[in-house]
């Protein structure tokens, strides 16, 4: 399916529901799932609801309300309809989850066992219910209330003695998710401690579902997609497949908001006509002080939104890292700063000049590795995204600063400039 998947990508939008209606119906619900938001969307409003709701029969319930949320409210009722009862139910319940929650991703087909059972009775209940390979990462193990205790692999239930309980050969779980917590937590979990799976329970600790490690994998490509794009100033659905019209319309909202800060930062430029016109090779040398701040915000703004996706960089640490990115970015402008200096002095003979420039370099990869850090923490406590648009306001105070520092210093040295 991977291949047909990228095959109907390619394809112009008016080719792919015509290419996407060659497939049998079983190979056409595997590639489906595995569409692009844009595709997807071409391919969903020219089929009609009888021939989803056939599609939905043929793969899991968390893979058809993926599918269902898509559609608008009078088409997700009659697909719904169409389903049989016991289907419709769980798609139903699963709709009821936010989309990005462990409730909207988890999979609520899965293997479970008693835990006084014994490993003998464990594998004949595996052979009588047939489960699907995936659903054998793990076998859960379950107490009478049906709250998960841990879990079994088929290599225990090989190696242990035949009249052992499974309650004496589970593994327990070192964490498990509830169905309102976000994906991001849920793929973090399974990251953290190298899991196949986590189980999904509610508020009384009862288990409702699972997500593996495959849709694990689908979560952090996709969060690490959204922290990319809005790190830029795009939105976070738009893709290589988004209409021209649309991507215009995504992009240009934060496109105007650079637009007011950057006049800002030009209006701090027109504060220094005075000294342009005294030092005018002073004019060479401010798109790299803008420029190199900017560079030294954007590394620290990538190691602090990592840091804070991975949880590495918690409340605990995150005055100390500041400290530490400070103490970088004033080490990296004094080594910048020293050879744009003597390249300053080498073009113009002014050693007063050289101390300006790398003076100025020294302060804005100083500020640029302190707001690279400071903006996106304060999104997040914020509750917002730390990756939205930090990229923009990054660069945008760089400038700012970076033309503020090198004018401003010539403007207290300008009798040893001219």
């Amino acid at each position: 399916p991977a291949d047909i998947v990228a095959i109907i990508e390619a394809l112009p939008p008016q080719h792919r529901v015509e290419a996407f209606h060659t497939l049998p119906t079983d190979i056409a619900a595997d590639v489906i799932v595995e569409l692009a938001d844009e595709p997807l969307d071409t391919i969903l409003t020219h089929i009609d609801p009888n021939e989803i709701s056939g599609l939905a029969r043929k793969m899991s319930s968390y893979h058809a309300a993926d599918i269902i949320a898509g559609l608008p409210p009078e088409d997700r009722a009659e697909v719904l309809s169409a389903l049989p009862l016991e289907e419709s139910s769980k798609v139903k319940e699963l709709l009821k989850f936010p989309e990005n929650s462990a409730g909207g991703i988890m999979d609520t087909k899965f293997t479970s066992i008693f835990k006084g059972m014994t490993v003998t009775k464990a594998v004949d209940l595996l052979r009588e219910s047939a489960p699907e390979p995936d659903e054998l990462y793990y076998v859960y193990v379950v107490d009478s209330d049906s709250k998960p205790t841990g879990y079994v692999t088929l290599p225990d239930l090989l190696l242990a003695s035949p009249e052992q309980s499974i309650e004496s050969i589970s593994r327990e779980f070192p964490d498990v998710v509830r169905l309102e917590d976000d994906q991001e937590k849920v793929a973090s979990v399974i990251n953290k401690y190298d899991l196949l799976g986590v189980p999904v329970v509610d508020d009384l600790g009862i288990m409702k579902g699972v997500v593996r490690i495959d849709d694990a994998i689908d979560v952090m490509e996709e969060e690490a997609t959204e922290d990319i794009l809005r790190m830029g100033g795009a939105d976070a659905t738009e893709s290589v497949f988004t209409p021209t019209g649309r991507s215009v319309a995504k992009r240009l909202p934060w496109l105007y908001i650079n637009l007011v800060t950057a006049i800002l930062a030009a209006g701090i430029v027109g504060l220094f006509t005075k000294t342009i016109s005294a030092v005018v090779t002073i004019v060479v040398f401010m798109p790299v002080v803008a420029n190199m701040g900017g560079n030294a915000g954007t590394q620290t703004l990538a190691v602090t939104i990592r840091g804070l996706a991975l949880g590495e960089l918690t409340l605990r640490n995150t005055w100390s890292f500041v400290l530490k990115e400070a103490a970088v970015g004033v080490l990296k402008g004094l080594a910048v700063g020293f050879v744009t200096a003597a390249i300053a002095f080498l073009w113009d003979g002014n050693i007063v000049l050289g101390l300006v420039i790398g003076l100025s370099l020294v302060i804005n990869l100083f500020v640029g590795s302190l707001v690279g850090v400071m903006i996106p923490v304060t999104l997040r406590r914020m509750k917002l995204d730390p990756a939205l648009a930090s990229g923009v306001f990054v660069t945008t105070i760089t400038d700012a600063v970076g033309f503020f520092s090198i004018l401003g210093l010539a403007t207290v040295f300008l009798r040893y400039l001219k």
